[in-house]
């Protein structure tokens, strides 16, 4: 299978966290999901950035519109069965990382994509064995969301890709190096197509993120994708390897919180037992009236 990785980051989400969203698109897949998306667009007359942070405080205007279409067509796949999306979003609790394992002095600042490199191959090895686990792999290329600690580190764009090459020799990659782009689509001219799929991911990882953390309850727009979501953010938590579920969420949809306890030293292998799945926590309960977060 022939597949173009999409990938962006949430920063200290409420205090502590740090996500990593990754979207896995088949590439013969792209085109027709693309011509949704787009159509979603001119249908609601909207052609500037899907950001999930700029969505209207108040829950109007067509970026949310937007936006909202776009998470219908992912849920709509997912309980067709299209198979055109595969994620992985996997939290980093900080508070249980020794940063003294990316520096001498201890502090997170200034090695935030130090951090990041490390967590990003494991997310992206995460991706493979579970959402493509037998046979030989081919990834196109691997977009990313321009970041400047990211585009400036001397490592993280080609050293991912080096060091998977090793770990999983039934992947293979048609570039050498990460792509970073402008999830702008009125400012990226180069890669225009891989600018809506980082935005397509983009909303997937704020939406996914907001259901579980509920960092803004009074944003009423990321309110409501995070309540539209909630049934799908749902069946994939409590039912991840349930076979023919709604939302054919197995092999398909992954979403984990690292680690469960305080890591004082720095394998070459993240330790499985350590990746665990949240819980919905305040969100789910005020959907179900055990909470009042203004609904």
């Amino acid at each position: 299978m022939e597949i173009e990785l999409f990938a962006d980051e949430r920063k200290r989400i409420n205090g502590n966290w740090d996500y990593i969203g990754l979207l896995a698109v088949p590439c013969v897949q792209a085109p027709a999901l693309l011509a949704d998306l787009r159509a979603q667009r001119s249908t609601v007359g909207f052609d500037g950035q899907i950001k999930f942070g700029d969505l209207h405080s108040r829950g109007i205007g067509s970026r949310l519109e937007t936006a909202m279409g776009w998470l219908r067509i992912l849920m709509d796949d997912a309980a067709s069965r299209k198979r055109r999306e595969y994620f992985c979003i996997t939290g980093i609790d900080n508070s249980k990382i020794d940063y003294h394992l990316f520096g001498s002095d201890g502090s997170p600042k200034g090695k935030y994509a130090n951090v990041y490199s490390r967590f990003f191959r494991a997310s992206l090895l995460g991706l493979l064995r579970y959402c493509f686990p037998y046979g030989p792999i081919s990834i196109r290329n691997i977009y990313h969301d321009s970041e400047g600690n990211l585009q400036d580190h001397e490592y993280f764009d080609w050293h991912v890709i080096k060091q998977v090459s090793k770990e999983e020799p039934r992947v293979t990659f048609g570039q050498d190096r990460v792509v970073f782009v402008r999830s702008d689509p009125r400012v990226e001219r180069v890669n225009p197509d891989a600018s809506e799929l980082v935005q397509y991911t983009d909303l997937i990882l704020g939406t996914v993120t907001h259901t579980i953390q509920v960092p803004n309850r009074t944003n009423e727009g990321q309110m409501e994708c995070a309540k539209l979501a909630l049934p799908f953010t749902r069946e994939i938590l409590t039912n991840p390897y349930k076979w023919a579920a709604q939302y054919d969420q197995l092999r398909r949809f992954s979403i984990s919180h690292f680690p469960r306890s305080f890591q004082h030293e720095l394998v070459d292998n993240l330790p499985p037992g350590e990746y665990y799945q949240p819980a919905l926590g305040p969100l789910e309960e005020a959907a179900y009236g055990q909470g009042n977060f203004g609904f």
